[in-house]
């Protein structure tokens, strides 16, 4: 019997086994993405059906004020076409129950409307779980497109949709050296440098923001080693709560993770 294709719909039914794939972006290529996964978002809450053109590839009308900022067209274009040649790539089960690794491109291509400031984005299908999943065990959760764009810092903006996924928990651990992985962060970053200039100002900027989220965190060491030395952290907990009711923002967030 001959073997079926892989299906996106048997992928899109097991979210619990597509986890972050490691990519470096910048501030405006994530305010792209962002503006991607929010017609993902619509979508999926019944609220506006998602574009896609004659062949069923779904596209999203990217307006380049939101996701570059004012008169910043050329930049968005840039940013976008950067994006091409990022990859993504998970790991799910198949027909069969068969391991299935996917790979490919999340942007296909970019169509610059004229005399008007915005972008037509055709996106990759496959890339609907890596774009809308923060992690194992994840469910996909909705995030404010208006927190995202506004928020200050690639990282920052990247670390609120995930814990914004995990709102409905109170706590997530996050291995070390899987975080570095993820967010392609150098072994120049120690774990205590990662805390104090990627994590705090992170909490600090999503604490400070509109957000129905927040997080604190801890440096543990969750795995004993046997060899003698002195026990090295190896786990960040992500500790997940609701927005306080918003606090006057100060001008003393100065790091820029």
């Amino acid at each position: 019997m001959q073997e079926k294709d892989p299906n996106i719909n048997d992928l899109l039914l097991q979210p619990k086994s597509v986890t972050f794939g490691q990519y470096d972006i910048s501030e405006r290529q994530e305010n792209v993405l962002t503006l991607i996964t929010e017609s993902l978002q619509k979508h999926m809450t019944k609220e506006k059906p998602l574009n896609t053109d004659l062949f069923g590839e779904p596209y999203v009308i990217v307006k380049c004020d939101e996701a570059g900022g004012t008169n910043n067209k050329g930049k968005v274009i840039q940013a976008a076409k950067e994006l091409i040649p990022k990859l993504f790539s998970f790991r799910w089960k198949g027909k069969g129950n068969k391991w299935v690794t996917s790979t490919g491109t999340i942007i296909t291509t970019i169509h610059n409307v004229e005399d008007s400031n915005n972008l037509t984005i055709t996106f990759n299908k496959w890339a609907i779980p890596f774009l809308l999943y923060y992690g194992e065990r994840s469910g996909g959760g909705l995030f404010s497109k208006n927190v995202a764009l506004t928020l200050r810092g690639n990282m920052t903006k990247r670390i609120y949709k995930m814990i914004s996924a995990y709102k409905d928990k109170t706590r997530y651990e996050y291995p070390i050296e899987t975080f570095r992985k993820d967010f392609n962060i150098g072994k120049s970053y120690s774990n205590s440098q990662i805390g104090k200039q990627i994590l705090e100002p992170a909490m600090k900027r999503i604490r400070e923001s509109n957000s129905d989220v927040w997080f604190d965190y801890e440096l543990i060491t969750k795995y004993k080693q046997d060899n003698g030395r002195k026990p090295k952290t190896d786990t960040i907990v992500f500790k997940i709560k609701p927005q306080l009711p918003h606090k006057e923002q100060t001008n003393s967030d100065v790091t820029k993770p």
